[in-house]
């Protein structure tokens, strides 16, 4: 009965587990302690895959290309995959790059490094926005906060080693001179403005006055030919 007991007691315990262990011995019953092992469960290794961040050239290309190189080599593959893998990721003027590469270097990694260093690396993309900046106006069908942005944007990359008041007064200047409403640029130049946020106020304020004003115009044109035209009496067609 003893033997029974402990049998079927044993058999409750549980692999690992310091399992207590209850047996009769002259009408008396004492606990004991029992350690069973526990074996080792494998775990099987899931491969790494870290999703890639897009480029659109208006970031700082350093910085990307040490991500992507980080990434990219956590993902694992051949400089062939990592090559179709960048070209998948750029967008807007970063993606406008393949086009300048022949067929045979769109998929070739240094190819497409050194193609965006040419483009967007710290020094190539200093002087192609400088030389932007002399030439920038406020395009036909551009909003005037797109055009602020982007006068900044150019400026910051330009002039990055000015400190921020520098920068701010350039910000200003280049604003104003790319105005390309004659009366605007004026009024603009003879407020009492001196950094971009001001001028891109005052600005919009004179775009809206002077919208309003030539519909206004529009309007009483409109009014002076209706009453220019000639009344013709309905009855004059039954004469």
């Amino acid at each position: 009965m003893t033997r029974r007991l402990e049998n079927r007691e044993g058999s409750l315990g549980y692999p690992g587990v310091m399992t207590p262990t209850f047996t009769k011995a002259c009408g008396k019953t004492t606990n004991e302690n029992k350690f069973v092992s526990a074996s080792a469960v494998p775990v099987p290794a899931s491969p790494v895959s870290v999703k890639l961040s897009t480029y659109d050239g208006k970031t700082n290309w350093e910085v990307y290309k040490t991500q992507f190189s980080i990434t990219s080599e956590a993902n694992g593959g051949t400089e062939g995959v990592k090559a179709c893998q960048l070209a998948a990721s750029l967008r807007g003027e970063a993606a406008e790059v393949l086009q300048t590469l022949p067929d045979t270097e769109r998929l070739d990694l240094n190819s497409l490094y050194n193609a965006l260093d040419l483009r967007f690396g710290q020094k190539y993309s200093k002087d192609y926005a400088r030389l932007q900046m002399k030439t920038r106006l406020l395009k036909t069908g551009e909003s005037l906060q797109e055009y602020a942005s982007e006068v900044e944007r150019l400026a910051n990359l330009t002039f990055s080693e000015h400190p921020a008041t520098v920068r701010e007064t350039i910000y200003f200047q280049y604003f104003v001179n790319g105005l390309k409403e004659g009366e605007i640029q004026k009024a603009v130049r003879m407020a009492d403005v001196q950094d971009l946020k001001s001028a891109l106020f005052y600005a919009l304020k004179l775009e809206a006055a002077t919208q309003a004003s030539r519909r206004d115009r529009q309007s009483i044109q409109e009014a002076r030919v209706t009453l220019d035209s000639p009344c013709e009496s309905p009855w004059k067609s039954d004469i």
